[in-house]
């Protein structure tokens, strides 16, 4: 371990000194945003040559854990609206059958609830986040964003974000599987023991 300290510091060293020599001859030029861009250049090459192997082991484990998530909002909201478009086509063909339609009016309002907490369904202008608030697909996307600008491991302030928003996102999935599962077998029974049949040849 102590020979591998001293083979980093060593690169470092060999770093500071080229970079050194760079300003040097920059210095002499007078040409300042060159030196500027070396300097810089020599900070982010310190820094990276300090992470450890394993700090990109958990950077990579930790933004393949966040883009999952940012996958199974987005999905959510996928299937949200498959459901939607399914249950607005039994709806057009229900004609004047009131309870039917009333059946699928409650199930796309307790849909629009769950996909408006996962994702800004009113999102028309610049200041509907500040007003709706940010929802949670979009907080775990820039949380990917944000973690993936440099190199180092994930902080425990975002590991500590990102577990509470993947409860948030827990729990809207499992209120969806309930809204799901009770509403699509009241309507599915209604339709059965009303002997509706939802594909006319004549319309």
């Amino acid at each position: 371990m102590e020979e591998e300290d001293l083979n980093e510091d060593q690169e470092v060293d060999t770093l500071y000194e080229t970079f050194a020599n760079l300003a040097t001859d920059l210095s002499s030029q007078h040409n300042a945003l060159a030196i500027a861009a070396v300097m810089n250049a020599v900070a982010m090459s310190i820094y990276k040559t300090a992470m450890s192997q394993e700090d990109f082991e958990k950077q990579l484990e930790f933004l393949i854990e966040v883009r999952n998530e940012v996958s199974r909002a987005n999905q959510k909201i996928i299937d949200i609206r498959k459901i939607k478009s399914d249950m607005s086509f039994i709806k057009d063909k229900a004609d004047n059958d009131v309870s039917l339609k009333t059946l699928i009016d409650e199930y796309l309002i307790d849909l629009s609830i769950i996909e408006n907490n996962i994702h800004m369904t009113k999102n028309q202008s610049r200041q509907d986040p500040l007003n709706f608030g940010i929802r949670i697909n979009n907080r775990i996307a820039f949380l990917l964003a944000d973690s993936q600008r440099g190199d180092f491991a994930p902080t425990d302030q975002s590991m500590e974000f990102f577990k509470d928003v993947k409860k948030e996102l827990d729990i809207e999935a499992d209120s969806l599987k309930e809204v799901i599962q009770s509403h699509s077998q009241k309507i599915k029974d209604y339709i059965v023991a009303n002997k509706i049949e939802l594909i006319s040849f004549e319309n």
